[in-house]
């Protein structure tokens, strides 16, 4: 099969380097995987014949299947793939003993350092949010708050989101964009007019 296979590796993965520094395995399996559905497996169902034609019409064919097939589910099915769903519970603590967690984890838990950082920010954060909803007092004098933590979370665009400090042997946490408040846009900084931030931890309470 005379197919530009490490020519088409090294166009894409060059500027992905350059982006995103150095790859690892999964990068490589995640391309071998990508190579087999698009390439491979379409070049076997083909004749051989002007095999590169019946490649792409393989491919487009696939293409609008898979396109039309999203407006036959049942509403139903949309409606819960569009609801983020956490997955991976690392653990669960109660918000009044937060620092006797955090201390005790430290030390029994190799941690990236975005997740010392999330540690650092959570309290602070977690204030600011119950200010936001007029609930601060309440929360903290009257309930007992449990927290969950998560590694991976899919969002209502159906993507998954990861804060992880070991994920195939490799920390992973990933940036997202920010919908940001027009009346605090000098707040924000921006790139391309755009805002993104990193996910370093993942918690529901």
């Amino acid at each position: 099969m005379q197919l530009p296979k490490l020519h088409n590796w090294m166009y894409h993965i060059i500027d992905a380097i350059k982006e995103h520094g150095a790859i690892n395995g999964f990068v490589t399996e995640t391309y071998e995987s990508l190579h087999k559905k698009w390439v491979k497996n379409p070049y076997r169902i083909s004749n051989q014949h002007d095999a590169t034609l019946q490649m792409l019409n393989t491919v487009r064919k696939q293409n609008i299947i898979n396109y039309l097939f999203q407006f036959s589910k049942p509403v139903g099915s949309n409606v819960k793939q569009n609801t983020s769903v956490m997955n991976g519970k690392i653990f669960t603590f109660e918000l009044s003993s937060f620092d006797k967690f955090v201390s005790s984890y430290r030390n029994t838990t190799t941690l990236a350092s975005e997740a010392f950082e999330a540690f650092n920010q959570f309290l602070p954060t977690l204030d600011k949010f119950f200010n936001l909803i007029n609930l601060a007092e309440f929360i903290t004098t009257h309930l007992i708050v449990s927290v969950k933590w998560y590694r991976s979370a899919v969002i209502s665009s159906r993507d998954t989101v990861r804060a992880n400090s070991n994920w195939y042997g490799q920390p992973i946490f990933d940036n997202v964009s920010i919908n940001m408040d027009s009346n605090e846009i000098e707040d924000y900084t921006t790139y391309d007019g755009l805002c993104f931030g990193k996910e370093m931890t993942l918690k529901i309470m």
